[in-house]
């Protein structure tokens, strides 16, 4: 299967460090890797070319990499447990609506009260829907996209 490549070139050897924390990985490099990412099929493996104007030892290039995958797997992991949040409400979306529409069903003498708890059923049903349809589609990418990156291959010139 073909690799998509990601050349990252480093002006100084320091620069994939973070300003303000030199044990995490530089917000604009992630942000970088991020958006290159972005062009690239999902079910190809990524590979890293990594150059810098100065030469990098073997414990830079090994952080360097620690720092890139530390700062993946965090993200995966927050997206994660948003997306678990969310599919709770989702499911607390569709109880309710359900439970809206069974209540519906009870023979009701005020019309009016009748067709607000079917409006109001019908609204919630489609937002659980919708959400675990295509809200659901965009979270699933978005942590494919950042193991993909994680599972990358580096290289270093």
């Amino acid at each position: 299967m073909k690799e998509n490549i990601i050349e990252i070139h480093l002006k100084n050897k320091e620069d994939y460090r973070n300003n303000f924390n030199n044990k995490k990985l530089s917000y604009d490099l992630s942000n970088y890797i991020l958006e290159e990412s972005k062009s690239l099929n999902t079910r190809q493996k990524i590979r890293f070319i990594v150059s810098s104007n100065e030469e990098m030892s073997d414990y830079e290039k090994e952080e360097f990499i620690d720092m890139l995958r530390n700062n993946f797997g965090t993200d995966v992991s927050e997206i994660m447990n948003i997306h678990k949040k969310e599919n709770l409400s989702n499911l607390v979306s569709l109880l309710i609506g359900i439970i809206l529409l069974i209540i519906y069903s009870i023979d009701f003498k005020t019309l009016f009260l009748a067709e607000l708890i079917l409006i109001v059923g019908w609204g919630f049903l489609w937002e659980a829907t919708y959400n675990f349809f295509f809200k659901g589609i965009k979270t699933r990418l978005m942590i494919t996209r950042r193991k993909q990156i994680i599972s990358g291959k580096i290289e270093f010139k």
